[in-house]
């Protein structure tokens, strides 16, 4: 993955289907220029699915309920408004693309799993090329 600055690492905790995920993630804001460029955001983020999880529920259903949740925790009332989700594949694995304006940007969202772990790839920003060049650099380790 190719961000677009030093990351920032951080660890959270969420929960899905009432299991607790713990995230790893690393991100970069890179400051407004000026008032017509304003801030970009970066993340790129995983959690190990448990075990439990795994055996109990389909990739299909852990993505939708992951999606629900992150859906759940966005804050911003203009975002909630002009989300879209849409099923994809990213790299061959079952994927949601979540877009969406708000926060007076645009925001991307890609929630993937490869069979034990979730990631989560967010990017706000303004310009296309960005988004494009931000995804594209992002593959699976074995």
């Amino acid at each position: 993955m190719d961000l677009p600055g030093t990351p920032v690492e951080q660890s959270s905790t969420s929960s899905l289907l009432e299991r607790e995920l713990r995230w790893q993630m690393s991100s970069v804001t890179l400051p407004a220029a000026d008032e017509a460029d304003l801030f970009e955001y970066y993340l790129v983020a995983y959690a190990d699915i448990p075990r439990s999880l795994r055996y109990e529920y389909s990739q299909q259903e852990l993505l939708d309920a992951a999606t629900t949740t992150v859906v759940n925790d966005i804050q911003d009332e203009r975002l909630n408004e002009t989300l879209t989700v849409d099923e994809i594949a990213y790299w061959g694995v079952p994927a949601r693309l979540l877009t969406g304006e708000g926060l007076g940007q645009y925001v991307v969202m890609n929630l993937s799993t490869t069979g034990d772990r979730l990631y989560l790839l967010l990017a706000i920003d303004d310009d296309l090329e960005n988004f494009e060049y931000f995804f594209n650099s992002f593959s699976f380790v074995p």
